[in-house]
């Protein structure tokens, strides 16, 4: 009767055994070709990448410097602009100022 129950057991055992060896050949037999493709690109995407990505921080804080340099460039054109203006009228002023001068002289000349 021991023998029987060990035989029981050991056959049940090996019927676990042999399920669980069908499962596992089952699973690794399953081999996908796309989805092992798309593994293999995205693992060289990745590598590709990463170089790159230790370089990125440096990247965009260079980015960051340049963008203030071109908005203090922006600024002192526009500042450039009002200067050249604010030129003009002063040379208009001067000229007008320059005609009342001349005639103030030759008014004063007459009279005298």
């Amino acid at each position: 009767q021991k023998l029987e129950t060990i035989q029981k057991s050991l056959d049940k055992v090996l019927t676990e055994v042999q399920q669980v060896l069908n499962k596992k050949a089952e699973l690794e037999g399953t081999t996908d070709k796309d989805l092992d493709l798309k593994v293999s690109q995205l693992y060289d995407f990745c590598h590709r990448w990463s170089a790159t990505a230790a370089s990125l921080p440096l990247i965009v804080a260079r980015l960051q410097s340049l963008q203030a340099l071109h908005l203090q460039s922006a600024s002192f054109a526009s500042r450039l602009n009002a200067l050249e203006k604010q030129q003009e009228e002063l040379a208009r002023l001067l000229e007008t100022t320059s005609e009342a001068v001349q005639d103030l002289h030759t008014g004063l000349r007459e009279n005298i």
